[in-house]
This record gives structure tokens, sequence and C-alpha cells, in this order.
């Protein structure tokens, strides 16, 4: 089975039934600080708030799939390796409902650049302000303060 998008109305009811899980990459400048994306002012869940790049998991996709997606979409690039850091669990952070983040830290085959999907991309070694869904707790579990 191929991957494939929902419809933006089934996506949205999928949580009222279940929990979704979204894939979130970090990434690492050379002084452990870390990548995020900037939403685009146009989305209609927080924009212009900022957040680790990621995406909800597909139906019969896998993770090294998911991650590669991601990279591709939001940072230009490619995965030279990628490592599980943790899971963390949201069940009102996000509006929409309760998701699982499934974090992994990846390499990038080549340095980030903003697509269409990203307005902007910034290494931070703190926590900025205007942080997307609870992802300030991620980024606090991963040493910025």
């Amino acid at each position: 089975m191929e991957p494939k998008l929902l419809p933006p109305d089934v996506f949205l009811h999928t949580f009222t039934l279940v929990p979704r899980v979204a894939v979130c990459l970090q990434v690492r400048g050379p002084r452990g600080e870390i990548l995020l994306a900037q939403r685009s002012p146009e989305m209609e869940t927080m924009p212009g708030a900022w957040h680790y790049p990621g995406a909800f998991l597909l139906l019969g996709e896998t993770l090294e799939a998911c991650a590669e997606r991601i990279a591709r979409k939001e940072l230009g690039a490619s995965i030279n390796a990628q490592r599980q850091v943790g899971f963390f669990e949201d069940l009102d952070g996000d509006p929409r409902g309760h998701v699982i983040d499934l974090v992994l830290e990846v390499e990038l085959a080549s340095p980030p650049q903003a697509t269409e999907e990203t307005g902007a991309l910034q290494f931070f070694a703190n926590v900025p302000d205007n942080v997307a869904f609870y992802h300030d707790r991620i980024m606090r579990a991963a040493g910025l303060t």
C-alpha cells in the first residue's frame, strides 16, 4: 500500500477517534543548538510559531520513510543517519487533539534550507518565544533552557 495523505476533513475527524502519531526531527547544530521551523502565517493551526520539523505518520509508512519525507519537504535535504530520542505525549497542547510525538535525532546529508513547507529555519540554543504545540517540553528535555 502506498502511503497517502488523508483529505483535510477526514484528517481532522481522526483526532476525535484516536491519538495521532507524529514524527519530529531533531537536528543539532555544531554547538548543540536545535533547528526549528517557523509555521507559515497561512497555517490554520498556530501560524508563525516555532516547532520541530515534523509530520504525522501515514498509514503504511515506516518511521524512516516518514523522516525522509519530512527532511525533503521541510528541510530540503536527505538524511545520512537517524536514531530514536524518545516519545512525548500531548493530550491538549495541539488544538486538534491527542498527539504522540516520536522524536528522531537526524544527521542531514546537506545544510537545511527553507522550502514551501517552512517559512523560516533557525538554530536555537535556548527555547524561543512562540513555540507551537508543546515542543518547548521536547526542547527542554534536549537540554535547551
